[in-house]
Protein backbone atom coordinates (compact mmCIF):
# COMPACT_ATOMS: atom_id res chain seq x y z
CA UNK A 1 0.00 0.00 0.00
CA UNK A 2 1.05 3.69 -0.99
CA UNK A 3 -0.15 6.46 0.38
CA UNK A 4 0.47 10.07 -0.63
CA UNK A 5 -0.64 12.68 1.94
CA UNK A 6 -0.22 16.45 2.12
CA UNK A 7 1.35 19.20 3.82
CA UNK A 8 -1.40 20.96 3.54
CA UNK A 9 0.35 24.14 3.03
CA UNK A 10 -1.35 24.67 -0.31
CA UNK A 11 2.56 25.27 -2.47
CA UNK A 12 2.98 23.46 -5.11
CA UNK A 13 6.37 22.43 -4.41
CA UNK A 14 5.96 21.16 -0.72
CA UNK A 15 3.10 19.05 -1.65
CA UNK A 16 4.40 17.42 -4.71
CA UNK A 17 7.90 16.94 -3.01
CA UNK A 18 6.37 14.07 -0.49
CA UNK A 19 6.82 11.65 -3.33
CA UNK A 20 9.99 11.30 -6.31
CA UNK A 21 10.90 8.69 -9.01
CA UNK A 22 12.39 6.60 -6.49
CA UNK A 23 9.27 5.52 -4.78
CA UNK A 24 7.44 4.60 -7.70
CA UNK A 25 9.83 1.56 -8.60
CA UNK A 26 8.02 -0.93 -7.30
CA UNK A 27 4.64 0.50 -8.86
CA UNK A 28 4.25 -2.25 -11.11
CA UNK A 29 3.37 -4.58 -8.02
CA UNK A 30 1.27 -1.83 -6.24
CA UNK A 31 -2.01 -3.17 -5.60
CA UNK A 32 -3.58 -0.48 -2.84
CA UNK A 33 -2.94 3.26 -3.32
CA UNK A 34 -4.34 5.86 -0.87
CA UNK A 35 -4.00 9.79 -2.21
CA UNK A 36 -3.85 12.20 0.22
CA UNK A 37 -5.43 15.68 0.15
CA UNK A 38 -4.74 17.11 -3.53
CA UNK A 39 -3.17 20.63 -3.96
CA UNK A 40 -6.31 23.53 -3.90
CA UNK A 41 -4.88 26.78 -4.91
CA UNK A 42 -3.23 25.94 -8.68
CA UNK A 43 -4.56 25.89 -12.59
CA UNK A 44 -6.22 22.74 -13.55
CA UNK A 45 -4.26 22.59 -16.73
CA UNK A 46 -0.75 22.42 -15.11
CA UNK A 47 -1.71 19.07 -13.11
CA UNK A 48 -4.07 17.77 -16.12
CA UNK A 49 -1.02 18.18 -19.02
CA UNK A 50 2.46 18.78 -17.75
CA UNK A 51 4.87 19.72 -20.18
CA UNK A 52 8.56 19.12 -20.25
CA UNK A 53 9.15 22.87 -19.29
CA UNK A 54 7.81 22.46 -16.01
CA UNK A 55 10.07 22.35 -13.33
CA UNK A 56 8.92 19.46 -11.84
CA UNK A 57 8.45 17.11 -14.73
CA UNK A 58 9.60 14.17 -13.99
CA UNK A 59 8.23 14.25 -10.47
CA UNK A 60 6.10 13.42 -7.92
CA UNK A 61 2.53 12.60 -8.87
CA UNK A 62 3.35 14.15 -12.31
CA UNK A 63 5.00 10.49 -12.83
CA UNK A 64 2.49 8.57 -11.23
CA UNK A 65 -0.20 10.32 -13.70
CA UNK A 66 2.12 8.48 -16.47
CA UNK A 67 2.47 5.25 -14.43
CA UNK A 68 0.82 2.24 -15.53
CA UNK A 69 -0.18 1.02 -12.32
CA UNK A 70 -1.36 -2.52 -13.78
CA UNK A 71 -2.24 -4.18 -10.36
CA UNK A 72 -3.45 -1.56 -8.97
CA UNK A 73 -6.72 -3.01 -7.22
CA UNK A 74 -8.16 -0.23 -4.44
CA UNK A 75 -7.87 3.64 -5.09
CA UNK A 76 -8.69 6.15 -2.85
CA UNK A 77 -8.91 10.23 -4.24
CA UNK A 78 -8.87 12.68 -1.79
CA UNK A 79 -11.55 15.95 -2.26
CA UNK A 80 -10.44 18.29 -5.31
CA UNK A 81 -12.71 21.53 -4.51
CA UNK A 82 -10.87 23.83 -6.97
CA UNK A 83 -9.75 21.44 -9.49
CA UNK A 84 -11.27 20.30 -12.80
CA UNK A 85 -12.29 16.90 -11.28
CA UNK A 86 -13.26 14.85 -13.66
CA UNK A 87 -9.99 15.02 -15.82
CA UNK A 88 -8.60 14.32 -13.08
CA UNK A 89 -9.66 11.02 -12.27
CA UNK A 90 -10.33 10.18 -16.08
CA UNK A 91 -6.23 10.40 -15.75
CA UNK A 92 -6.06 8.43 -12.62
CA UNK A 93 -8.41 5.78 -14.26
CA UNK A 94 -6.74 5.27 -17.61
CA UNK A 95 -3.47 3.57 -15.86
CA UNK A 96 -4.91 1.24 -13.66
CA UNK A 97 -7.15 -0.85 -16.07
CA UNK A 98 -7.49 -3.63 -12.93
CA UNK A 99 -9.21 -0.96 -10.19
CA UNK A 100 -11.76 -3.13 -8.61
CA UNK A 101 -12.49 -0.38 -5.31
CA UNK A 102 -12.97 3.33 -5.75
CA UNK A 103 -13.20 5.83 -3.17
CA UNK A 104 -14.07 8.86 -3.64
CA UNK A 105 -14.19 12.07 -1.76
CA UNK A 106 -15.55 15.63 -1.89
CA UNK A 107 -16.80 15.59 -5.50
CA UNK A 108 -18.64 19.41 -4.89
CA UNK A 109 -19.97 20.56 -7.96
CA UNK A 110 -21.74 18.01 -10.32
CA UNK A 111 -20.03 19.84 -13.08
CA UNK A 112 -18.08 16.84 -15.43
CA UNK A 113 -19.99 14.09 -14.09
CA UNK A 114 -20.26 12.86 -17.62
CA UNK A 115 -16.62 12.50 -18.45
CA UNK A 116 -16.22 10.60 -15.08
CA UNK A 117 -19.20 8.20 -16.02
CA UNK A 118 -17.93 7.62 -19.26
CA UNK A 119 -14.41 7.23 -17.86
CA UNK A 120 -15.62 4.43 -15.76
CA UNK A 121 -17.48 2.84 -18.26
CA UNK A 122 -14.73 2.50 -20.48
CA UNK A 123 -11.71 2.20 -18.25
CA UNK A 124 -12.79 0.31 -15.14
CA UNK A 125 -14.10 -3.00 -16.20
CA UNK A 126 -13.54 -4.61 -13.00
CA UNK A 127 -14.81 -1.98 -10.68
CA UNK A 128 -17.07 -3.41 -8.35
CA UNK A 129 -17.21 -1.74 -5.03
CA UNK A 130 -17.45 1.91 -4.32
CA UNK A 131 -16.87 3.94 -1.12
CA UNK A 132 -18.03 7.77 -1.15
CA UNK A 133 -17.09 9.90 1.78
CA UNK A 134 -18.12 13.29 2.70
CA UNK A 135 -19.16 15.84 0.07
CA UNK A 136 -20.96 13.57 -2.15
CA UNK A 137 -24.37 13.92 -2.56
CA UNK A 138 -26.79 11.21 -3.42
CA UNK A 139 -26.50 11.88 -6.82
CA UNK A 140 -23.08 10.02 -7.05
CA UNK A 141 -23.77 6.81 -6.19
CA UNK A 142 -27.22 6.98 -8.34
CA UNK A 143 -24.70 7.95 -11.44
CA UNK A 144 -21.88 5.59 -10.57
CA UNK A 145 -24.49 2.35 -10.36
CA UNK A 146 -26.55 3.35 -13.54
CA UNK A 147 -23.61 3.40 -15.79
CA UNK A 148 -21.61 0.27 -14.23
CA UNK A 149 -22.97 -3.00 -16.51
CA UNK A 150 -25.71 -4.62 -14.56
CA UNK A 151 -25.13 -7.12 -11.45
CA UNK A 152 -21.55 -5.92 -11.66
CA UNK A 153 -21.64 -3.93 -7.75
CA UNK A 154 -20.96 -5.65 -4.61
CA UNK A 155 -20.86 -3.32 -2.42
CA UNK A 156 -21.65 0.36 -2.20
CA UNK A 157 -21.01 2.53 1.06
CA UNK A 158 -21.93 5.99 1.01
CA UNK A 159 -20.92 8.26 4.37
CA UNK A 160 -23.14 11.48 5.11
CA UNK A 161 -25.47 10.51 2.81
CA UNK A 162 -27.59 12.86 1.57
CA UNK A 163 -30.16 13.62 -1.51
CA UNK A 164 -31.28 10.28 -2.36
CA UNK A 165 -34.05 10.38 -4.63
CA UNK A 166 -36.23 7.31 -3.80
CA UNK A 167 -37.89 6.24 -7.41
CA UNK A 168 -34.19 6.48 -9.12
CA UNK A 169 -32.18 4.81 -6.03
CA UNK A 170 -34.48 1.54 -6.19
CA UNK A 171 -34.47 1.42 -9.19
CA UNK A 172 -30.47 2.11 -9.17
CA UNK A 173 -30.32 -0.83 -6.45
CA UNK A 174 -32.35 -2.91 -8.77
CA UNK A 175 -29.59 -2.97 -11.31
CA UNK A 176 -27.01 -5.19 -9.06
CA UNK A 177 -29.70 -6.54 -6.58
CA UNK A 178 -27.72 -10.11 -6.97
CA UNK A 179 -24.23 -9.24 -6.69
CA UNK A 180 -24.45 -6.61 -3.95
CA UNK A 181 -22.93 -8.15 -0.86
CA UNK A 182 -22.10 -4.67 1.18
CA UNK A 183 -24.65 -1.59 1.84
CA UNK A 184 -24.14 1.07 4.06
CA UNK A 185 -25.52 4.75 4.12
CA UNK A 186 -24.01 6.06 7.55
CA UNK A 187 -24.45 8.95 9.31
CA UNK A 188 -26.95 10.31 7.05
CA UNK A 189 -29.96 13.00 7.23
CA UNK A 190 -32.60 11.54 5.40
CA UNK A 191 -32.82 7.50 3.71
CA UNK A 192 -36.46 6.90 2.62
CA UNK A 193 -38.29 3.55 4.09
CA UNK A 194 -39.00 2.64 0.83
CA UNK A 195 -35.22 2.03 -0.13
CA UNK A 196 -34.61 0.31 2.77
CA UNK A 197 -37.94 -2.11 2.46
CA UNK A 198 -35.99 -2.78 -1.30
CA UNK A 199 -32.88 -3.68 -0.05
CA UNK A 200 -33.93 -6.00 2.27
CA UNK A 201 -36.88 -7.43 -0.31
CA UNK A 202 -34.29 -7.81 -3.67
CA UNK A 203 -30.82 -8.36 -2.59
CA UNK A 204 -30.52 -11.95 -2.04
CA UNK A 205 -26.69 -11.75 -1.89
CA UNK A 206 -26.45 -9.11 1.02
CA UNK A 207 -24.11 -10.18 4.08
CA UNK A 208 -24.03 -6.69 5.48
CA UNK A 209 -26.88 -3.54 5.78
CA UNK A 210 -26.26 -0.63 7.90
CA UNK A 211 -28.65 2.20 7.68
CA UNK A 212 -27.25 4.36 10.46
CA UNK A 213 -27.93 8.56 11.08
CA UNK A 214 -26.73 11.41 12.85
CA UNK A 215 -29.53 13.23 14.74
CA UNK A 216 -32.65 13.07 12.32
CA UNK A 217 -33.55 9.05 13.56
CA UNK A 218 -36.95 9.43 12.40
CA UNK A 219 -35.93 10.47 9.09
CA UNK A 220 -33.54 7.69 8.73
CA UNK A 221 -35.93 4.35 9.43
CA UNK A 222 -38.12 1.58 7.45
CA UNK A 223 -41.75 1.67 8.49
CA UNK A 224 -43.49 -1.29 9.60
CA UNK A 225 -45.53 -1.15 7.40
CA UNK A 226 -43.20 -1.27 4.49
CA UNK A 227 -41.71 -4.16 6.81
CA UNK A 228 -44.15 -6.36 6.72
CA UNK A 229 -45.36 -6.34 3.22
CA UNK A 230 -43.07 -8.42 1.04
CA UNK A 231 -40.74 -11.32 2.59
CA UNK A 232 -36.81 -10.25 3.08
CA UNK A 233 -34.97 -12.56 0.39
CA UNK A 234 -31.41 -11.44 2.22
CA UNK A 235 -31.11 -15.12 3.44
CA UNK A 236 -27.46 -15.01 3.80
CA UNK A 237 -26.99 -11.55 5.33
CA UNK A 238 -24.79 -11.55 8.77
CA UNK A 239 -24.65 -7.76 10.06
CA UNK A 240 -28.02 -5.65 10.10
CA UNK A 241 -28.77 -2.33 11.84
CA UNK A 242 -31.73 0.16 10.68
CA UNK A 243 -34.34 1.75 12.52
CA UNK A 244 -38.21 0.88 13.12
CA UNK A 245 -41.07 3.22 12.91
CA UNK A 246 -43.29 1.03 15.33
CA UNK A 247 -46.04 3.82 15.83
CA UNK A 248 -46.38 5.67 12.15
CA UNK A 249 -48.82 8.51 13.67
CA UNK A 250 -46.23 9.47 16.03
CA UNK A 251 -48.28 9.05 18.95
CA UNK A 252 -47.73 6.00 21.31
CA UNK A 253 -50.54 3.45 20.84
CA UNK A 254 -52.68 2.15 23.95
CA UNK A 255 -51.20 -1.08 22.56
CA UNK A 256 -47.77 -0.76 23.42
CA UNK A 257 -48.28 -0.66 26.66
CA UNK A 258 -48.81 -4.51 26.82
CA UNK A 259 -51.69 -4.75 28.30
CA UNK A 260 -53.22 -8.35 27.18
CA UNK A 261 -55.29 -9.46 24.49
CA UNK A 262 -58.51 -8.88 26.72
CA UNK A 263 -58.21 -5.18 26.87
CA UNK A 264 -57.12 -4.22 23.46
CA UNK A 265 -59.40 -2.44 21.00
CA UNK A 266 -60.37 -3.68 17.60
CA UNK A 267 -57.79 -1.35 15.98
CA UNK A 268 -54.84 -2.85 17.96
CA UNK A 269 -54.79 -6.44 16.54
CA UNK A 270 -53.83 -5.12 13.44
CA UNK A 271 -50.56 -3.81 14.67
CA UNK A 272 -50.30 -7.00 16.81
CA UNK A 273 -50.72 -8.82 13.74
CA UNK A 274 -47.79 -6.64 12.03
CA UNK A 275 -45.81 -7.31 15.04
CA UNK A 276 -45.76 -10.99 14.39
CA UNK A 277 -44.94 -11.04 11.22
CA UNK A 278 -42.06 -8.62 11.74
CA UNK A 279 -40.41 -10.17 14.58
CA UNK A 280 -40.36 -13.19 12.41
CA UNK A 281 -39.05 -11.79 9.49
CA UNK A 282 -35.66 -11.30 11.91
CA UNK A 283 -35.73 -14.86 12.91
CA UNK A 284 -35.78 -16.39 9.57
CA UNK A 285 -32.40 -14.50 9.02
CA UNK A 286 -30.80 -17.53 10.16
CA UNK A 287 -26.63 -16.01 9.37
CA UNK A 288 -27.02 -13.25 11.16
CA UNK A 289 -24.11 -12.98 13.77
CA UNK A 290 -24.86 -8.76 14.69
CA UNK A 291 -28.55 -7.28 14.79
CA UNK A 292 -28.87 -3.86 15.79
CA UNK A 293 -32.59 -2.58 15.94
CA UNK A 294 -33.69 0.63 17.32
CA UNK A 295 -37.42 1.80 17.75
CA UNK A 296 -37.69 5.18 16.48
CA UNK A 297 -40.58 8.08 16.47
CA UNK A 298 -41.49 9.54 13.22
CA UNK A 299 -39.65 12.43 12.20
CA UNK A 300 -42.66 14.59 12.29
CA UNK A 301 -43.67 13.60 15.88
CA UNK A 302 -40.07 15.33 16.38
CA UNK A 303 -40.38 18.46 14.39
CA UNK A 304 -39.62 21.53 17.14
CA UNK A 305 -37.93 19.50 19.44
CA UNK A 306 -33.59 20.34 19.79
CA UNK A 307 -31.91 16.91 19.69
CA UNK A 308 -30.87 17.79 23.76
CA UNK A 309 -34.92 17.15 24.49
CA UNK A 310 -35.76 14.39 22.14
CA UNK A 311 -35.03 11.24 24.72
CA UNK A 312 -36.30 13.70 27.53
CA UNK A 313 -39.66 13.77 25.19
CA UNK A 314 -40.03 9.64 24.25
CA UNK A 315 -39.92 7.28 27.04
CA UNK A 316 -38.73 3.77 27.07
CA UNK A 317 -41.76 2.62 26.51
CA UNK A 318 -42.74 4.78 23.50
CA UNK A 319 -38.70 3.28 21.36
CA UNK A 320 -38.73 -0.34 22.39
CA UNK A 321 -40.11 -4.01 20.34
CA UNK A 322 -43.22 -5.08 22.31
CA UNK A 323 -43.19 -8.91 23.15
CA UNK A 324 -39.89 -9.26 21.22
CA UNK A 325 -38.70 -10.30 24.94
CA UNK A 326 -41.61 -12.55 26.36
CA UNK A 327 -42.74 -15.61 25.89
CA UNK A 328 -46.42 -16.39 24.90
CA UNK A 329 -48.29 -16.45 27.72
CA UNK A 330 -51.98 -17.87 27.10
CA UNK A 331 -52.85 -18.64 30.38
CA UNK A 332 -52.76 -15.06 31.07
CA UNK A 333 -54.06 -13.68 27.69
CA UNK A 334 -50.39 -12.46 27.10
CA UNK A 335 -48.34 -13.19 23.81
CA UNK A 336 -44.66 -12.83 23.19
CA UNK A 337 -42.34 -13.66 20.88
CA UNK A 338 -39.18 -14.11 21.95
CA UNK A 339 -39.45 -17.72 20.54
CA UNK A 340 -39.68 -16.32 16.78
CA UNK A 341 -35.79 -15.76 17.49
CA UNK A 342 -34.98 -19.53 18.60
CA UNK A 343 -33.09 -20.09 14.46
CA UNK A 344 -30.82 -17.36 15.34
CA UNK A 345 -27.92 -19.50 16.45
CA UNK A 346 -24.89 -17.46 15.01
CA UNK A 347 -26.12 -14.37 16.60
CA UNK A 348 -23.10 -13.24 18.28
CA UNK A 349 -24.15 -9.48 19.36
CA UNK A 350 -27.96 -8.56 20.17
CA UNK A 351 -28.24 -4.82 20.16
CA UNK A 352 -30.61 -1.94 20.20
CA UNK A 353 -33.62 -0.81 21.99
CA UNK A 354 -34.67 -3.91 23.81
CA UNK A 355 -36.57 -3.29 27.43
CA UNK A 356 -36.67 -6.48 29.18
CA UNK A 357 -36.72 -5.30 33.01
CA UNK A 358 -38.49 -2.07 32.54
CA UNK A 359 -41.14 -1.81 35.69
CA UNK A 360 -43.80 -1.43 33.29
CA UNK A 361 -43.42 -5.02 31.44
CA UNK A 362 -41.43 -6.77 34.51
CA UNK A 363 -44.41 -8.52 36.15
CA UNK A 364 -44.32 -10.45 33.51
CA UNK A 365 -41.56 -11.77 33.19
CA UNK A 366 -40.38 -14.80 34.35
CA UNK A 367 -37.57 -17.43 34.75
CA UNK A 368 -39.24 -19.32 31.61
CA UNK A 369 -37.76 -16.30 29.60
CA UNK A 370 -34.47 -16.75 31.30
CA UNK A 371 -34.42 -20.24 30.58
CA UNK A 372 -34.81 -19.52 27.05
CA UNK A 373 -31.63 -17.07 26.67
CA UNK A 374 -29.56 -19.44 28.64
CA UNK A 375 -30.53 -22.80 26.20
CA UNK A 376 -30.75 -20.38 22.90
CA UNK A 377 -28.78 -17.87 20.83
CA UNK A 378 -25.80 -20.25 22.07
CA UNK A 379 -23.25 -17.99 20.54
CA UNK A 380 -24.43 -14.48 21.61
CA UNK A 381 -21.64 -13.14 23.80
CA UNK A 382 -23.06 -9.05 23.85
CA UNK A 383 -26.66 -8.19 24.57
CA UNK A 384 -27.86 -4.54 24.87
CA UNK A 385 -30.76 -4.20 27.06
CA UNK A 386 -32.83 -0.84 28.05
CA UNK A 387 -33.59 -1.72 31.82
CA UNK A 388 -34.32 0.77 34.87
CA UNK A 389 -34.29 -2.09 37.59
CA UNK A 390 -31.63 -4.64 38.28
CA UNK A 391 -34.04 -7.18 39.00
CA UNK A 392 -33.49 -10.87 39.93
CA UNK A 393 -34.46 -11.93 36.44
CA UNK A 394 -30.61 -10.15 34.92
CA UNK A 395 -29.01 -11.47 38.04
CA UNK A 396 -29.98 -14.87 37.09
CA UNK A 397 -29.24 -14.90 33.55
CA UNK A 398 -25.44 -13.62 34.48
CA UNK A 399 -25.62 -16.33 36.54
CA UNK A 400 -26.37 -18.82 34.05
CA UNK A 401 -24.56 -17.18 31.26
CA UNK A 402 -21.42 -15.84 32.69
CA UNK A 403 -20.27 -15.65 29.29
CA UNK A 404 -22.67 -12.99 28.19
CA UNK A 405 -22.00 -9.47 28.47
CA UNK A 406 -25.25 -7.32 29.45
CA UNK A 407 -24.49 -3.47 28.08
CA UNK A 408 -27.76 -0.72 28.94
Amino acid sequence: MLTLPSSGSGSLQNDIAVISPQNLTAAGSLVDLNVGHMVLNMTPTVYIDPVVSDWDFGKGPLVLRTTSLLHLKKLSLPAMTYLDVAPVIKSFLEHCPSIEFLRVSGLGSIHGIDLVMESLGELCPLLSDLLFSKGCSGEYPMRFMEVLPMQRLKSLCHRFVSGLNTERMIAALARHSSTLRRIELTQGTHVASAIIQSVLTTCDALEVFSVTGREDLGGISLSLAHAVENEWICARIRHLQINIVIAPDGEAPKYLADEGIEKWAAEDHPHWQDLERFYTQIGSLTGLEVLCLKAVRPKKSLEGLTWANVEKFISPSETCFPGLLALDDPSQGRIGYLSTLAGLTRLREFRGSFIWTNVDVAARLSEREVEWFVNNLPALKVATFMYRVDSGLLRMLRARRPGLKLCD
